[in-house]
């Protein structure tokens, strides 16, 4: 009888032992895991508002200089758009080339184009950020583009084809010309 009881009592504690370290890196894993989706989404956020103010000031110090020498200013604010870019995506690249001419002679629709492509890396970089902190508000919300963009997993280039699909045509002729 006695060992019946000493059987019950040893595999209740080593049921709550092992439920106890099953809990303990399961609860581990679950902060780390916040932990590093706060710190993106902080990453990310500061991402945003750099850009936002780079290529603002860039503009603002390309149009203000046009024909001047600026002492560097415009080209401070060019390098440091560059750095956030990977020059492997299309988009990315002829922003790149954007900034080159612009940094050459101030042109209005290279910077209608320059703060085109900004905003689609913003609102692309927004988009995916929602995604992966998994925001139930953003599930309800989103457009039938942005699911077709989430099912085919594009890559960045691929997504911006379609962003420049989405847009207002007439606007796209208005600001660039017909293509």
């Amino acid at each position: 009888m006695h060992e019946v009881i000493l059987a019950v009592i040893i595999a209740a504690i080593s049921g709550g032992a092992i439920t106890t370290v099953i809990n303990l890196f399961s609860t581990r894993r679950l902060i780390q895991k916040q932990n590093m989706n706060e710190y993106i989404s902080k990453e990310r956020s500061a991402y945003r508002e750099n850009m936002r103010e780079y290529a603002t000031r860039f503009i603002i110090l390309c149009q203000a200089s046009e024909g001047r020498d600026d002492n560097g200013s415009k080209e401070k604010y060019a390098y440091k758009i560059v750095l956030y870019l990977n020059p492997k995506q299309k988009v990315e690249q002829e922003l790149c080339n954007i900034i080159s001419r612009l940094l050459i002679k101030y042109n209005e629709t290279e910077a209608m184009k320059f703060f085109h492509y900004i905003r689609f890396l913003l609102w692309y970089d927004w988009r995916k950020a929602k995604r992966e902190a998994g925001s139930k508000k953003f599930e309800r919300h989103k457009t039938s583009f942005i699911q077709r963009l989430e099912q085919r997993k594009q890559s960045k280039d691929e997504a911006f084809a379609e962003y420049e699909k989405q847009t207002d045509k007439h606007n796209w002729v208005k600001i660039f010309g017909e293509s």
